[in-house]
């Protein structure tokens, strides 16, 4: 250790003392008071080595300034740099950084750090690595930031940084720094390593602060201080490097915090200097080699020992074993190895516990648990036989109550104070209600008041008091519930709340009764004497029902038993008796001492059969049990019944359940149920109802309540009965709230207002609380329409609810029920008949101008959305925009417009060419004698081009014409004068047909309709044409078109099918139609029926139902055309079919097919359907029609 050169302590202080960048402050007060520069010191192992070690003892440098710096030389011997450094920042703000200076001027920033927190200093531990290895000298610079800054110590540390060390390469050799502890040998508060030979400190300081470390072995601090830092002494009973070592058996607990030397001696059984180690004693417990009745023999062998000293003396010592004192035997000289003696005077049948002792040449000896003991019992006789009595049958005797006087007389053996019930000195054991217990008890709490006086008091003088006014300086919570008013002292007062044990008393206290008084002995032994305390009970003459019977019987059952046997000597003593009392499957054991002859057993059950043994008890075996006697005692009252409660089984029903008495006083026969209701829950006043009765069988702990009340409280009562009736166990509940059972009274005026659309209703309260069932919550209501659809609903806790945004002139129906709190009963509700008033209808929807000519406008308009009542009529005025001050106002009635029924129009004339003209249209109805909002509309008096027809369609069609239909323009922009028709053929099944010109059509308008028609002619068969209409006011306005075909004309057929036998037929082959589709189809005609074949196509199905003669037929099979002039090109004449093969139905190109059983009387037919783009044609021919020339042709 050297102290830091002046140019280190320069760069550390600053040159200039007046402003300091670091100043040295005492870290034991914390408040910046600055010290000495000389106790700033560097640990330096000389040249070569790589670490650093600066300690500033109790004193630490704190920055003064927001930026500092240290610097260290060093010769580096590797290529790895570890440097720690202990600090604390203030609130965070300040840093470390860690550089290293080349000689060359290179300058290395390390920015690795770890670091560790402890409590409010941290370590921060660099480790760099030089990347080669150099002979130069570096500078290690260690920059500080942050005003406050407190640097604690810098180290170096090993490359894992775990610790802080003082070497850091391995082949740097410095004096050993880690002391190794000896038990004989200590360096003191100064020096350390290998025979103290290193001194920690120039300063008085010593060790302290100082943290030792050697390679590969963990930091300590000097012998004498522990902490983070070193800087804690050692606490009581610990010493050595970082107080690792615990002291010996020390005298006080204190030893040497340097050595561990205990200076002020050992614990008894313990040698100097240090006290580890106990004076000798034996290893193995002493031998019994003979056991009698009163005397055993003992074998010691005196080899076998432990500890230091030199013995000249040995002892025997025993003890019972139950008891903690032992007997000391005369001390004998120790000449051999081997000695056997005997102990007597022993009592018979006895555990006992014997060890040997021995005594060092300066007197002491080792006296504690290391010593091992023997265990072993005299002999003795087990009693066989017990005899047992009763002093008489049960009987009921009056109890007194615990209202009784202790006289304490205490004696000791230097001094005796009596204390008579008569000289004032009384103590008060005060009742609280308590009853008398079993005498056992009494002796019990007696106990408690010996640990009172034992645990309190020295010398015992006591006043008397009264029971109110306890002693607040004594309050040990184990008597306190026994004895309410403990004592005062007159001498050597002390502090007692019940934890302590007063110094001076040794062992418990021990009470002793006098069989045949109420006295009890308590007995304290002191260090200085024997005390002995006698406290008599005196009782008073106060009556009371006492224990679990006090409400059933002023009587409690006694059984004195008595029992004796002949003593002898070599029994086996008797330690106590156990008699057990049995009550069918249920045992109670009495354990008593062996010196009670008589045995009270009070507080017995009525109405029950006991049985009654006893047993002797000694250390070597129990004896027998003696026969057992029975006795009963008389029925009585049960107690009350327990764990009375109920449950709501719902809102008409409570189940009552109960436990049995814990005592039934003798046989429980039945249980008594009574109840009543005693309040509605949801009315004020009082309720009256006679209280009802049930009865249930003993075995049975519950009940059932039904019919009751909702929302009720009832009062209920159970008792049990045996031989009386039992005391009533009460209870009150309540039984669950239910939705009411009456609806809401009708008021005298239940419509308060009605407007147009608002109704405002009111009703009244229930007339009775009881129908509400539950606490009333509020009132809920629906409105419905006249329809009965509902418009709102909700809930109010008001009689009276309002309703806005109402259709004018409406029917409604309010509906309101009660809501408690058990719910709502829908089918109990008030209905309220309101209406809404009446007003004028709603604006007219969809006006508009449809037509406009230079003097007439059309205008067109639809009903309102709501008219409030029957249309009375519109009001229809009309004036030019500029100069609406003199319209003109026109009255029509409510007639549907012919062209569009759904809506309404009106023709104004006489107008003003090229004129702008507002228009305005109200409404009226046949209540409210005024017209509604107008709604008005803008328009110019000049033609326009009109829009396209509506609606065009061909309503029907043959060979050669179409008939069309189509609706006017919806806006006719002008005066509608005519419609133009535009025919175009488009294509035609025989190609030479097309394509033909048609001529335009001019169809003229006589009157605005609702649909027109024209017939086309001239058509070419089987063609596709395409037709526009267009409507013509001062202009043409665009055409609507429609894309239609004509049919083929009608086919004829000539020749008919045959039928040859029930199900054959012939059919005639046929020629194809080029361009269309042709489809043959066999037709059966029934004669008797109506019903026909679903056909696909409507068309078909009309023309072939008005061809085929009779009202009924269906369609066995289809032939396509092309097919059958296939067949016949084949030189095939005709085609054999079979027919009524049973099948069942399905589908055809034409219509549905089927192929039943044929009918008793039937026909065929033949028809053939021709289908161009749709439009079909139909030809027919039956079997009758040509059945002749069929022969001719084909037979």
């Amino acid at each position: 250790m050297m102290v830091i050169k002046s140019d280190l302590v320069n760069q550390v202080l600053g040159r200039n003392q007046k402003s300091l960048i670091f100043q040295l402050y005492d870290s034991r007060t914390r408040s910046g008071n600055c010290a000495s520069s000389n106790l700033l010191e560097i640990t330096r192992s000389g040249r070569g080595a790589t670490s650093i070690g600066i300690s500033f003892k109790r004193e630490h440098l704190v920055l003064k300034e927001s930026h500092g710096s240290l610097s260290y030389e060093i010769f580096p011997v590797s290529e790895r740099i570890c440097v720690s450094v202990v600090y604390s920042t203030p609130e965070s703000i300040g840093d470390l950084k860690f550089n290293i200076m080349f000689s060359n001027g290179t300058k290395y920033e390390e920015s690795k750090y770890t670091e560790r927190q402890f409590g409010e200093w941290k370590m921060r531990i660099f480790k760099s690595s030089l990347g080669k290895m150099t002979n130069d000298k570096i500078n290690l610079q260690l920059d500080v930031s942050g005003k406050g800054t407190i640097l604690h110590s810098i180290f170096g540390c090993n490359p894992s940084g775990q610790k802080d060390i003082t070497v850091m390469e391995n082949d740097v050799n410095i004096p050993d720094p880690v002391m190794k502890l000896q038990d004989f040998k200590g360096c003191g508060p100064l020096f350390f390593g290998r025979n103290c030979s290193s001194e920690c400190s120039n300063f008085a300081t010593g060790c302290i602060g100082m943290i030792f470390c050697k390679k590969n072995m963990p930091c300590r601090c000097a012998a004498g201080f522990e902490g983070t830092f070193c800087e804690k002494e050692c606490a009581s009973g610990y010493y050595g490097a970082s107080c690792s070592q615990k002291c010996g058996h020390c005298k006080y607990d204190y030893c040497d915090k340097f050595t561990g030397y205990c200076h002020y001696g050992c614990e008894p059984g313990f040698g100097r200097p240090f006290c580890r180690i106990p004076y000798k004693y034996s290893k193995i417990s002493p031998l019994v080699t003979y056991q009698g009745v009163n005397v055993v023999t003992v074998e010691i062998n005196t080899d076998e020992v432990e500890g230091i000293g030199e013995t000249e003396y040995y002892q025997l010592q025993y003890r019972e074993d139950k008891n903690t004192f032992w007997t000391e035997l005369q001390p004998h000289k120790l000449r051999d190895t081997v000695i056997a003696t005997n102990i007597s005077d022993l009592l018979p049948g006895v555990d006992y516990r014997m060890r040997v002792i021995y005594i060092d040449k300066d007197g002491n000896s080792y006296q504690q648990s290391k010593v091992p003991t023997t265990l072993f019992s005299t002999l003795c006789t087990v009693l066989k036989e017990l005899s047992v009595q009763t002093s008489g049958t049960p009987v009921a005797v009056e109890v007194p109550k615990v209202s009784f006087k202790a006289v304490l007389q205490a004696s000791t053996s230097s001094k005796q104070v009596a204390y008579g019930s008569d000289g004032g000195n009384v103590l008060a054991v005060a009742n609280k209600g308590e009853f008398l217990k079993p005498r056992s008890n009494v002796h019990s709490e007696i106990m408690k008041l010996a640990h009172a006086i034992h645990t309190c008091f020295d010398n015992v003088t006591v006043h008397e008091r009264e029971p109110s006014a306890p002693n607040p300086q004594c309050t040990n919570r184990e008597s306190e519930e026994f004895v309410n008013e403990v004592f005062s002292k007159t001498n050597n007062p002390k502090k007692c709340k019940g934890k302590g044990k007063k110094s001076g008393i040794v062992g418990q206290p021990r009470v002793e009764e006098s069989p045949s008084t109420n006295i009890f002995e308590l007995q304290l032994n002191s260090n200085i004497d024997v005390i002995k305390y006698h406290v008599v009970l005196e009782r008073g003459k106060n009556y009371l029902k006492t224990g679990l019977l006090k409400n059933s019987s002023s009587h409690i059952y006694t059984l004195a038993l008595i029992f004796q046997y002949d003593s002898k000597n070599i029994l086996c003593p008797v330690t106590g008796y156990t008699i057990v009392l049995q009550r069918n499957w249920n045992k109670v054991q009495f354990n008593v001492s062996s010196s009670v002859r008589t045995f009270v057993i009070d507080m017995l059950l009525p109405g029950v059969s006991y049985e009654v043994k006893i047993k002797a008890i000694t250390a070597f075996g129990d004896g027998p049990f003696s026969i057992p006697l029975s006795v009963k005692t008389r029925d009585e009252a049960p107690l009350h019944v327990s764990n009375l409660q109920v449950t709501k089984e719902d809102s008409r029903k409570l189940r009552v359940s109960w436990k049995p008495p814990k005592f039934t006083g003798g046989s429980l026969q039945n249980f008594v149920v009574k109840y009543k209701c005693i309040r509605l829950l949801a009315c004020e006043e009082t309720y009256y109802e006679d209280a009802k009765e049930i009865s249930v069988p003993g075995n049975q702990n519950y009940v059932d309540l039904a019919v009751l009340r909702p929302h009720a409280q009832y009062f209920i009562e159970v008792a049990a009965i045996s031989g009386i009736p039992g005391p009533y166990t009460s209870i009150e509940a309540a039984t669950q709230d239910a939705a009411p059972v009456a609806a809401p009274e009708k008021s005298e005026s239940p419509i308060v207002t009605s407007t147009n659309t608002t109704i405002s209703v009111q009703w009244l309260p229930l007339k009775s609380c009881s129908f509400l069932n539950g606490y009333l919550v509020g009132y809920g209501y629906t409105l419905y329409s006249e329809n009965r659809t509902i418009l709102a609903t909700g809930n109010t806790r008001n009689t009276h609810i309002a309703f806005d945004d109402l259709t004018p002139q409406a029917s409604y129906f309010v509906h309101v029920h009660v809501i408690s709190s058990g719910g709502w009963n829908r089918d109990k509700e008030l209905i309220i008949n309101a209406s809404t008033a009446a007003t004028v209808p709603d604006g007219v929807q969809n006006m508009s101008i449809y037509k406009r000519g230079r003097r007439e406008i059309g205008v067109r308009w639809g009903q309102p959305f709501n008219t409030y009542g029957d249309l009375e009529s519109f009001s229809i005025s009309y004036c030019r925009s500029n100069d609406c001050k003199s319209a003109n106002t026109i009255r029509v009635q409510p007639a549907p417009c012919v062209p569009w029924p759904e809506l309404f129009c009106h023709s104004i004339s006489n107008l003003t060419p090229n004129t702008q003209y507002s228009v305005s249209i109200r409404a009226r109805n046949v209540l409210v004698n005024d017209y509604g909002e107008a709604v008005t509309v803008n328009t110019v008096t000049s033609e326009g081009v009109p829009e396209a027809p509506t609606s065009l369609f061909a309503s029907a069609r043959t060979s050669d014409s179409v008939t069309l239909e189509w609706g006017p323009p919806f806006v006719f922009n002008g005066i509608l004068r005519s419609f133009l028709i535009n025919v175009e053929q488009l294509d035609s099944a025989n190609s030479s047909h097309c394509c033909v010109y048609s001529p335009l059509q001019e169809v003229p308008v006589k009157s605005e309709d609702g649909k027109y028609q024209h017939k086309v002619i001239d058509l070419m068969p089987a063609s596709k044409y395409i037709i526009g209409v267009s409507a013509k006011t001062i202009s043409i306005g665009p055409s609507a078109f429609i894309t239609l075909s004509t049919s083929p004309e009608r086919p004829e057929l000539n020749r008919a099918p045959k039928l040859l036998d029930n199900n054959r037929v012939k059919l005639p082959l046929g020629e194809g139609f080029p361009g269309i589709n042709g489809t043959y189809l066999l037709l059966v005609l029934l004669s008797n029926g109506n019903s026909t074949s679903l056909i696909w196509n409507s068309e078909v199905d009309k023309e072939l139902c008005s061809l085929v003669p009779t009202s009924g037929f269906y369609i066995v099979e289809e032939y396509n055309a092309e097919v059958m002039q296939s067949t016949a090109e084949e030189e095939m004449e005709f085609l054999e079919v079979e027919i009524g093969q049973g099948k069942g139905p399905r589908n055809g190109t034409i219509g549905v097919l089927e192929d039943p059983i044929l009918p008793s009387e039937f026909r065929v037919g033949l028809a053939l359907v021709l289908d161009y783009n749709g439009a079909v044609s139909v030809g027919f021919v039956s079997a009758e029609a040509a059945q002749t020339d069929f022969e001719d042709e084909f037979a």
